[in-house]
């Protein structure tokens, strides 16, 4: 009885759940893109020194993008609940007990990061694969031109 009214209240209340949804996913998706590019830089990096530098550069912006992705999250879910109090409100009005309302929230809530958490990985994927073909393209032109003024002035 109780997925039923999960399901149906999900379904009926699609467009409240824009913004949390695209919250989550913009987290999810920065975090992994983060991540991403973190490994390709740590990978391409040979030097030790410029190593350890990048090191904490990483920790700092890993803690400034937790940070902003915990307030994102924080803030979609205090407006997902502002659009939903008056359902569970009138749930409560119905007869339902408080902690069957309470297990609907979370059920909720933990479907809708379920959902999040495969489409931003998804996303992710993709704007990681992006920005990796971009670098490539870049750095092979750079390499050429460098090449090329090499060739130039005489280096070669």
């Amino acid at each position: 009885m109780l997925t039923k009214i999960i399901y149906k209240n999900f379904r009926s209340n699609l467009k409240n759940y824009i913004l949390f949804f695209l919250s989550n996913i913009v987290a999810i998706m920065e975090l992994f893109v983060f991540y991403g590019i973190r490994s390709i830089i740590k990978s391409s990096i040979t030097d030790k020194v410029t190593a350890e530098a990048l090191k904490t550069d990483f920790q700092i912006a890993v803690g400034i993008i937790a940070v902003i992705t915990l307030m994102l999250m924080f803030y979609a879910m205090k407006c997902y609940i502002k659009l939903r109090i008056k359902d569970y409100s009138m749930f409560l009005v119905l007869g339902m007990k408080k902690k069957a309302v309470s297990l609907l929230l979370l059920f909720e809530y933990c479907i809708g990061c379920v959902i999040s958490l495969i489409l931003g990985i998804g996303v992710g994927r993709i704007l990681l694969y992006i920005i990796q073909r971009l670098l490539v393209k870049y750095y092979r032109s750079e390499e050429r031109r460098v090449g090329k003024e090499c060739c130039r002035w005489g280096g070669c």
